[in-house]
C-alpha cells in the first residue's frame, strides 16, 4: 500500500480511494458550500436591515414634518395675497411638504443607508437586543437586553405572542397583532416602529428590525433581528416639536392680540380683523407680526388718553359669570 493511501486511511490497493474517504470529501464539500451560502445570506441580511432602518428613520422624519406642517397650516392657507416679505415663511412650509412628498416616492439613498448603519453601530448594548420568532409553534426568544427593555429581570420571563402583544401600547396593539399574523402566514420578516409599556408601566418607543431565517432546506422557519430602544431619540424629537410649537405660538401671539383689539373696537369678526391687518401689511410692505405688535402698542396708548367711561366695561366683566350661570 502506497504512502498516499496510508495517509488517507484507505484499505484498498494503490490507485484506489476508499469509500469512507469519498464520503468525507463529499461531506466536507457540502458543509463548505452551506457555510458559504450562509455567509452570503448573512451579508444580504445586514444590507436589508440597514435599508429597513433607513426607511423607518425617513418615515419618522415624514411624521415630524406632518406635525409641523399641520401646526403651520393656518398660516399656509393665507399665502395668497401676503406681503412680499411674508412669502419666505410660506415657502418654508411648502418646502417641508415637498420633502414629505419626495420621501414617500423615493427610496433611501445609499448614503442614507450608510448613515443609519453607522448610527446603529453606535448604539450601546443596553439600547439594543436580539429576538427570534418561530412561525410554526409561535415560539419567541428574547435576549437579556430585550427582557430588560420590557421590564423583566433576565431569566424570569418566557415570551409568548400573548405576552408580546400585552406589552404593546393600546393605540399600537392592533397594528402589531395584524403584522404578526401576516408574517406568520406569509413567512415574512418582522419590522415595525411602535410603543410598548414595560412591566413597570413606562412607555417606550421601540424599532424592530428583522429578517427571515431558514432551515437546512432553505425554507423560511422564522424571523429574527433586533429591538432598538428609540425612546431617547423620540424624546429629543418631541422636544424639537415642542420648541417649534412654542416658536409658532410666540409668532402668532401679537397677531391674535391685535385681532382681538380690532374686533372689540370696530365690532368686527376675526376674519375681517385679520384681513385688515393683512391689507395694512401689504400696503406698507411690512411684516404682519411687526405690524401687529405696533398696532397693539398704539391702541393701548390711545386707550390711556381717550376719555372712555370704563365703568361700562367693568360692569360687562363682572356680570359675565352671571350670564353663563343663567
Amino acid at each position: 500500500m502506497s504512502q498516499s493511501s496510508r495517509d488517507n486511511g484507505a484499505t484498498y490497493s494503490d490507485g484506489l480511494v476508499s469509500q469512507p474517504v469519498t464520503k468525507n470529501v463529499r461531506r466536507t464539500a457540502k458543509h463548505n458550500g452551506k457555510a458559504q451560502a450562509r455567509a452570503e445570506v448573512a451579508h444580504r441580511t445586514v444590507a436589508t436591515l440597514r435599508a429597513r432602518a433607513s426607511a423607518l428613520q425617513r418615515a419618522a422624519e415624514v411624521w415630524r414634518l406632518r406635525q409641523v406642517t399641520a401646526l403651520e397650516g393656518d398660516t399656509n392657507t393665507r399665502v395668497r395675497g401676503q406681503a412680499p416679505n411674508e412669502q419666505h415663511d410660506a415657502d418654508r412650509v411648502s418646502e417641508a411638504r415637498s420633502r414629505e412628498s419626495d420621501s414617500k416616492s423615493e427610496p433611501a439613498s445609499a448614503d442614507a443607508q450608510v448613515e443609519i448603519g453607522e448610527q446603529l453601530s453606535a448604539i450601546s448594548p443596553e439600547d439594543m437586543g436580539w429576538f427570534r420568532f418561530y412561525f410554526d409553534d409561535q415560539r419567541w426568544e428574547w435576549s437579556e437586553q430585550v427582557q430588560r427593555l420590557h421590564g423583566y429581570q433576565p431569566g424570569t420571563v418566557t415570551p409568548t405572542t400573548d405576552l408580546v402583544l400585552s406589552h404593546k401600547h393600546p393605540d399600537d396593539r392592533d397594528k402589531v397583532a395584524a403584522t404578526i399574523d401576516n408574517i406568520t402566514h406569509t413567512r415574512g420578516a418582522l419590522s415595525s416602529r411602535h410603543r410598548i409599556i414595560d412591566a413597570n408601566g413606562t412607555v417606550r418607543w421601540v424599532v424592530i428590525i428583522g429578517d427571515q431565517f431558514f432551515d437546512d432546506n432553505d425554507a423560511a422557519i422564522g424571523t429574527h433581528g433586533f429591538y432598538v430602544d428609540a425612546t431617547p431619540a423620540e424624546r429629543a424629537r418631541e422636544a424639537i416639536l415642542t420648541a417649534k410649537v412654542d416658536e409658532i405660538a410666540a409668532k402668532r401671539a401679537p397677531i391674535e392680540h391685535a385681532k382681538g383689539m380690532l374686533m372689540l373696537i370696530y365690532d368686527i369678526n376675526e376674519e375681517v380683523a385679520f384681513n385688515l391687518l393683512k391689507w395694512l401689511s401689504q400696503d406698507n410692505n411690512v411684516k404682519i407680526r411687526a405690524l401687529a405688535e405696533q398696532v397693539c402698542t398704539n391702541l393701548r396708548a390711545a386707550a390711556r388718553t381717550a376719555s372712555l367711561d370704563k365703568t361700562v366695561f367693568d360692569h360687562a366683566l363682572m356680570t359675565a359669570p352671571q350670564h353663563l350661570a343663567g
